[in-house]
């Protein structure tokens, strides 16, 4: 169809309309802008609806495909740590069983306290990068929806302060919310990181009782003992020889080391 051809057809639709119901267009295209520009922007906010609706499944598609992947790689690690519970099992020497199962049972009472140290540390940067999504929209975002919005509808005729009703925020306190979990987040931490203890004069004393529940064992008290001897060094001193490295644990429980 030419040029040519499509003017005349608009012309003629244009001019069955009766005058008083063209709401004053002068021409095809002011009467089509009238009538179908609001069903052509419902259409493209559909359609950029169905591009994040599909976008959304694509994700949720590629997250159900590397399950099989991440159960092998969880098989393989359990493995690979059971692996090394047995080495570490081969080289207890005689005499110091009920130390290695102390070391054990520090070990894993360290290991739970870094898994909520990493727990709520991974909850207070996702607190503030929201805080930082929430100040963006206001000082960003919204403003410039709100500038596209009133160029998209300028037809409208509204005033400056008609249109401040229009800016985009939330609903409710989110500032509260997030200051309040931020705050109780911190908080947890800290109580999960507890207080190093002071330094002890007798090398042999213990830092943690044997009746001391290990669940309340924090991070810095963790960190404090100090390294124990290996083996090789343990050989040192049956021979008399000075250790190369540290003293013996004072919590009476050496981790198990080659030298």
């Amino acid at each position: 169809m030419t040029d040519a051809l499509m003017a005349e057809v608009e012309r003629v639709i244009y001019e069955a309309h009766d005058p008083l119901s063209r709401d004053g267009a002068v021409n095809f295209q002011e009467l089509l802008s009238l009538r179908a520009d609001r069903f052509v922007q419902a259409r493209q906010r559909e359609q950029q609806s169905l591009v994040v609706l599909s976008d959304r499944i694509g994700t949720e598609l590629e997250k159900h495909r590397q399950v099989s992947g991440l159960e092998s790689s969880i098989g393989q690690k359990t493995k690979l740590i059971e692996g090394y519970v047995n080495d570490r099992a081969k080289l207890v020497t005689p005499g110091s069983e009920q130390r290695v199962g102390r070391l054990t049972e520090l070990t894993a009472a360290a290991e739970k306290v870094r898994g909520y140290l990493r727990h709520f540390a991974g909850q207070e940067q996702a607190l503030l990068a929201l805080q930082d999504e929430v100040k963006d929209l206001r000082q960003n975002q919204a403003p410039e929806s709100l500038r596209a919005r009133q160029s998209r509808h300028a037809a409208s005729r509204l005033k400056d302060d008609d249109w401040k009703d229009f800016l985009v925020d939330f609903t409710g306190d989110v500032d509260a919310q997030i200051t309040t979990h931020l705050s109780e987040c911190k908080r947890r931490a800290s109580d999960w990181r507890g207080v190093a203890p002071q330094v002890l004069s007798d090398p042999n004393a213990a830092y943690i009782a044997d009746g001391v529940d290990l669940a309340t064992l924090g991070a810095d008290e963790a960190a404090s003992i100090p390294r124990p001897l290996g083996l090789n060094e343990q050989v040192r001193l049956a021979h008399g020889q000075p250790p190369l490295r540290s003293p013996p644990c004072r919590h009476g429980s050496p981790r198990l080391e080659l030298g």
